[in-house]
């Protein structure tokens, strides 16, 4: 990966080079697997501090269990499909804990689409959400989701079940470490077994604690949305998906739907679009300050051609200019930095992270030609820089997070990396 620009308020500020590791040090790829590859090789904000050996009962073979750090980084869980939520890290010489849920669990593969599981701020247990399914006849929705919480002793919660006149509760993204989320309901009635036809579906702000809907947004009322009304699905959660518990207490998404506009929802106002660039070059990941104001995208930069496996004779991708990540002020849409690299082949990017106090930020770096293994960078939000790369700690499926207290993790299948961050983006 070569970054060509930087863009900081509309002006060129770095030319190349921005977060290349110094000469001589080895690349990722060639590093052992675990902390040597894990251990940052230039100098910068972040040390690491431990690293977990993520170990797993027998996995399914859609099952790439990415671990999900606990808020004061002692613990993490791994979301095992039909088996359960697991916990970790196990005493010496124990057998890993696996907490059985009421239904199956539905996760995107390897993390890629929002799992329907979030920690609880104090780190004593996790919300989550379960669903009857129809195995092993295709695995088709019998039901709506049920909210859970499971605590790390074993006990599983069931929290009120949800109803609406969109239909049935069918996805979910947690904030906060309340039980408080951004929900869909009546969205994937294709998934269903029989069909649900689902004519009005809507986003809602929930509280799954106490049961209680305390928004909703219909599509066929947000601007720029066309709802679909046959029943298929429309716009299930991708990494375009990001809430948060803003100071007051009142709850902000921003949700890019179909790989359509982006779309601001408010607890208490009608919805709005995103006074920022959408349309499937925005498409990727999405991140949310803690006060709601400014947002990071991370379009998923990928050279043009065909994927090919096992096929000396496939045309090399040609290779694409663009932008791999930008903050932009959610109020006035503007930009207030970008970085731009080419790329010349595909690649997986993760979502990224923002801090507390949004002065730094985690992305997926772009592909780089001599280093095969995936690579993250730190990013000062205050000058739009990468100022120190990580290797990833996974060839495909990493989840990033700023936790309390200074510190930061890397999860990748099998590793959680926690690092300690000193001071702020300069």
């Amino acid at each position: 990966m070569r970054i060509v620009v930087a863009w900081l308020r509309g002006t060129v500020v770095a030319l190349a080079l921005a977060g290349e590791a110094p000469a001589g040090t080895t690349p990722c790829a060639e590093r052992p697997y675990g902390e040597a590859r894990l251990t940052p090789a230039q100098s910068g904000p972040a040390r690491l501090a431990g690293v977990h050996k993520a170990s797993f009962v027998a996995a399914e073979l859609d099952d790439r269990p990415v671990p999900q750090v606990s808020p004061d980084g002692a613990a993490y869980f791994t979301v095992r499909h039909r088996l359960g939520l697991q916990f970790g890290p196990e005493p010496a010489g124990s057998p890993p804990q696996v907490v059985g849920l009421p239904e199956v669990v539905e996760v995107g593969y390897g993390g890629a689409a929002p799992m329907p599981f979030a920690w609880q701020a104090d780190s004593r247990a996790v919300f989550g959400a379960s669903q009857p399914r129809m195995y092993p006849r295709g695995g088709w929705a019998l039901g709506g989701w049920q909210p859970l919480r499971i605590w790390r002793d074993g006990r599983v919660e069931r929290l009120p079940r949800l109803s609406h006149p969109s239909g049935e509760l069918d996805s979910l993204q947690w904030a906060g470490g309340r039980g408080l989320a951004l929900a869909q309901f009546g969205t994937r009635g294709g998934l269903y077994r029989p069909e649900r036809k689902n004519p009005e579906p809507a986003f809602a702000f929930i509280d799954a604690v106490r049961g209680r809907v305390l928004a909703t947004f219909r599509f066929d009322r947000i601007p720029g949305v066309r709802p679909r009304r046959d029943g298929s699905d429309y716009a299930l959660f991708r990494p375009a998906a990001a809430v948060v518990v803003r100071p007051d207490g009142r709850l902000r998404a921003v949700v890019q739907v179909a790989r359509g506009p982006w779309v601001i929802l408010d607890q208490g106002r009608p919805p709005r679009l995103a006074p920022i660039p959408g349309g499937p070059a925005a498409a990727g990941g999405v991140a949310l300050s803690a006060d709601g104001r400014r947002v990071l995208i991370t379009p998923s930069l990928q050279a043009s051609g065909m994927i090919c496996e096992r096929n000396p004779n496939c045309p090399k991708p040609t290779p694409v200019e663009g932008s791999f990540a930008a903050l932009y002020d959610l109020e006035t849409g503007e930009r207030l930095w970008e970085l731009r690299a080419t790329v010349t082949d595909f690649w997986t990017y993760p979502v990224p992270a923002l801090n507390a106090d949004g002065s730094l930020a985690l992305v997926g770096l772009p592909e780089d030609a001599a280093d095969a293994w995936p690579r993250v960078g730190l990013v000062s939000t205050r000058i739009g820089a990468v100022v120190q790369t990580l290797c990833a700690a996974d060839s495909s499926s990493n989840v990033l997070a700023f936790l309390p207290n200074a510190r930061m993790s890397l999860s990748g299948v099998g590793h959680v990396a926690l690092y300690e961050v000193a001071g702020r983006g300069r």
